[in-house]
């Protein structure tokens, strides 16, 4: 598009704009992943006009939307340092629903710094505050953000868990109470695309990009996206002509880019396709210009990794002599930053270049250099696991705590009332109605022992694995039925229930899964028959409580706990939609 057009079309859409500021701020979500530098100048207009009046909700996004651009141009500490600032804001003025789009701007910058330390358990609490509070854009956002982590650490089977999720909540977007900020459809055709490329499925690859490519939203950084991830999967698949096609309209779109990291970052990517396509001093014209902004910009990440490439194409036009020093400069430079996967890469090369060179000496050295730094990466890796899951395990804990003293509570309210009875009962001498709520009563503590059992974490989640593990062994179904009730009260909780224990068979397990969504495992039975139970479930509730809805899934050969329970989760939300659309339709318009 041509810049002038653009710039001359503006003049026209600002003054509009700035009379709805909802309007325009839905414009710039598209925008900041477009033309970013754009959308930054459009954000400070708006923000000159806002004052103390200006509705807390409109000030909130705003500066979403500015953390936002500021991750997209690539300063990822200012971006850290807004959003935190402005979450904790959100907490203060009890906006909570916009809480998880300012931890995951957090979460995407620390993990473009490359610290996954801080960046894993917050994707973690996103997507579970996200959930809670049906806040499906930063959802589906998070997801795919992990998901693509996933990908690079080699974790494919987690990172299409959260991809297929992800591209299911999709569709529930702009079905939440407000608009906050959603990320374009194309990142996600273009992450599966990588995905499935990386499996080795390069039919399914090249699919998604062509669906990535069909967008409407193609135009500046989308459509640069779209066109290089096509040259990378043509390239894959060896058809190596129309990778070059793609590079080539790739090209194109250069001049659109806004923003200095933006530039070089293309640079960088098409100095790397021209390496591979063998156009060697192509390659290096690119990856110059790349590095020269990289450098300015203290990128000091990327500009070892644009390095890296210039040294293996000195390697290619046979100028060892220009390379060796180069690599060993990077070397030094990864050993100080602890960039561990990025010294195996290094060590790699240099471990190949000895080898073709016949000097297997140096070569065996840094083979085994690089094997140390492939274990000094896995140990990196891990600990960053192992706070991503120390994060999950206290957030079940203090999850899991709360009903007990719910139904301590319930507990110590039942004492009362039976005490009273009992003293009503033993002055009125009804000794035959005394024995019978004595039973009744025996029977209510017993499904409030039952209750406390379900809620151990540890032996529910361990007989949920066994459960799920013996139906794939023997191949059986197992149903999961999902429900929330943090809506309700005190009382509406224990009649769902119990209603819930009514129908349960020895076999069937019942847990608390997260916050108040409830789990019901029904091991061989399959999707009709679950969708009796759950109509067996309503039919005994109070008629305050018929619209109770249950998601229902089941189990397939890939699943685990989580999976089961996304999708039941999915399908839930799927019956609210609908019942709201169909109550809708049915209310007559006033005239």
């Amino acid at each position: 598009m041509d810049f002038r057009v653009m710039v001359f079309g503006l003049l026209f859409w600002l003054p509009t704009a700035f009379g709805n500021p909802m309007k325009q701020m839905d414009e710039l979500v598209l925008l900041i992943n477009q033309y970013p530098k754009q959308a930054q100048d459009q954000i400070n207009k708006i923000e000159s006009t806002q004052t103390t009046a200006t509705p807390v909700y409109e000030q909130l996004r705003l500066q979403l939307l500015k953390c936002k651009t500021l991750a997209a141009l690539g300063d990822n500490q200012a971006a850290i340092n807004l959003a935190k600032l402005y979450e904790a804001k959100s907490k203060q003025v009890n906006v909570n629903d916009v809480r998880p789009y300012f931890l995951l701007c957090m979460a995407e910058s620390y993990l473009q710094l490359g610290n996954i330390n801080e960046a894993l358990p917050l994707f973690d609490t996103v997507i579970n505050m996200a959930k809670e509070k049906e806040q499906f854009q930063a959802l589906s956002s998070a997801l795919r953000m992990r998901g693509d982590f996933e990908i690079s650490a080699g974790n494919y089977a987690s990172a299409l868990e959260d991809l297929r999720f992800a591209i299911d909540v999709l569709s529930l977007n702009f079905t939440q109470n407000n608009n906050w900020v959603w990320e374009p459809e194309t990142f996600f055709y273009i992450s599966l695309s990588h995905l499935f490329n990386m499996t080795g499925d390069l039919d399914k690859s090249i699919s998604y990009i062509h669906k990535a490519l069909a967008t409407d939203e193609l135009e500046g950084k989308i459509h640069y996206l779209a066109l290089i991830g096509a040259a990378r999967k043509y390239f894959d698949n060896n058809q190596l002509e129309l990778s070059q096609s793609y590079v080539e309209e790739a090209k194109k779109i250069v001049p659109e880019l806004e923003g200095e990291l933006d530039i070089a970052w293309s640079y960088a990517t098409l100095g790397g396709m021209e390496f591979n396509l063998g156009n060697l001093h192509e390659a290096q014209k690119r990856l110059k210009l790349a590095l020269m902004y990289f450098e300015r910009g203290y990128q000091l990440g990327y500009t070892l990794r644009v390095k890296r490439l210039l040294a293996q194409v000195h390697f290619g036009l046979n100028e060892a002599h220009k390379a060796i020093p180069m690599m060993k400069e990077i070397i030094s430079q990864a050993k100080e930053l602890k960039l561990h996967h990025d010294l195996l890469e290094f060590y790699e090369i240099l471990a190949k270049h000895y080898a073709s060179t016949g000097d297997y000496e140096s070569a065996y050295n840094y083979k085994v250099k690089s094997y140390a730094a492939t274990a000094k990466y896995n140990e990196q890796t891990s600990n960053a696991r192992f706070i991503q899951y120390k994060a999950r395990l206290d957030r079940q804990a203090s999850i899991h705590n709360q009903p007990n003293t719910q139904i301590v509570t319930h507990s110590q309210r039942l004492l009362t009332t039976n005490q009273t009875i009992t003293i009503i009962l033993f002055v009125l001498g009804v000794v035959g109605l005394l024995i019978g709520l004595v039973f009744y009563f025996q029977k209510k503590q017993l499904r409030s022992i039952e209750n406390q059992n379900v809620n151990s974490v540890d032996s529910v989640e361990l007989r949920a694995t066994n459960m799920l593990l013996k139906a794939k062994q023997y191949n059986y179904s197992v149903t999961a039925l999902v429900t929330k009730l943090n809506s309700l009260s005190d009382t509406e909780k224990t009649q769902v229930l119990e209603a819930i224990h009514d129908v349960l068979r020895e076999g069937d397990l019942l847990l608390q899964h997260d916050s108040d969504e409830w789990v019901v495992l029904l091991p061989k039975v399959n999707n009709v028959a679950g969708y009796k139970i759950i109509r067996q479930i309503t039919h005994s509730l109070p008629s305050t409580l018929m619209k109770q809805t249950f998601g229902l899934s089941t189990f397939k050969s890939f699943d685990n706990l989580d999976s089961l329970v996304k999708r039941a989760y999915l399908e839930r939300l799927s019956q609210i939609k609908r019942r709201e659309v169909k109550d809708d339709s049915n209310h007559p318009i006033a005239m």
